[in-house]
């Protein structure tokens, strides 16, 4: 009996061991997943970072192009409005040289006229 008793004992003891071990394993493995989820938060703050950061060059892109097609938009009126000019003084010019073909003619009649 005081056998049985002793074996009693000693797995009563070796219970109480493994129930410490197997607790400091759970307490080891619950510190682990802590520090993975506080990596993980820190991850996903980091990308929420670059997310908004992205969206922001993505806005300035956008500004930029529209700003570039505006730009685009007035040098074509630009150069519209200058092959009007050029149009316009090309006519100018065309009108000049009649008015001094007329201007010629009229001084040869009226030469004609003259004693």
């Amino acid at each position: 009996m005081l056998q049985k008793k002793s074996e009693s004992s000693q797995a009563i003891h070796r219970t109480t061991e493994t129930s410490v071990e197997t607790s400091k394993a759970f307490h080891v493995i619950e510190e682990s997943i802590a520090n993975v989820i506080n990596e993980v938060e820190v991850i996903i703050d980091g990308i929420t970072l670059i997310n908004n950061d992205k969206n922001k060059v993505v806005g300035d892109i956008e500004n930029i192009s529209a700003i570039t097609q505006q730009s685009t938009s007035s040098m074509e009126e630009i150069a519209s409005a200058m092959e009007q000019q050029s149009s316009n003084i090309e006519y100018v010019s065309e009108s000049a040289k009649k008015l001094e073909e007329i201007a010629i003619d009229l001084e040869e009649l009226m030469s004609k006229f003259r004693v």
